[in-house]
């Protein structure tokens, strides 16, 4: 049984695989007259100078381009203890230490 990062993994490059997928099916469709080379050579290419990835979709001109799910870095979220309640009086302390560990984000 796979464990849950390589799990992650695979739903990750599945997504960004498939997303891919939309946009070059979308690039081609724009431009039905020209070969599949110069599909990927305007839309395509290393926008990211940090990652050296050439399949980044984007835009020469703006410098835009759309992020990758990969690049995404997952965030494991320490669970609450069973049946801990935030009004029960008896766990104030437990609720003041996870939040002292665990600073809420802000928004």
């Amino acid at each position: 049984m796979p464990d849950q990062q390589e799990l992650n993994d695979h739903v990750r490059l599945r997504d960004c695989f498939y997303v891919w997928k939309l946009v070059y099916k979308w690039a081609t469709h724009t431009h039905p007259n020209k070969p599949k080379h110069w599909v990927t050579a305007r839309y395509f290419g290393m926008f990211n100078k940090a990652r050296r990835d050439r399949w980044v979709f984007g835009d020469r001109d703006s410098g835009r381009y759309l992020a990758k799910f990969s690049w995404t870095k997952i965030v494991r979220h320490q669970l609450v203890k069973g049946s801990a309640s935030i009004d029960d009086p008896a766990l104030t302390d437990y609720w003041a230490e996870r939040r002292r560990k665990h600073k809420p984000a802000s928004a």
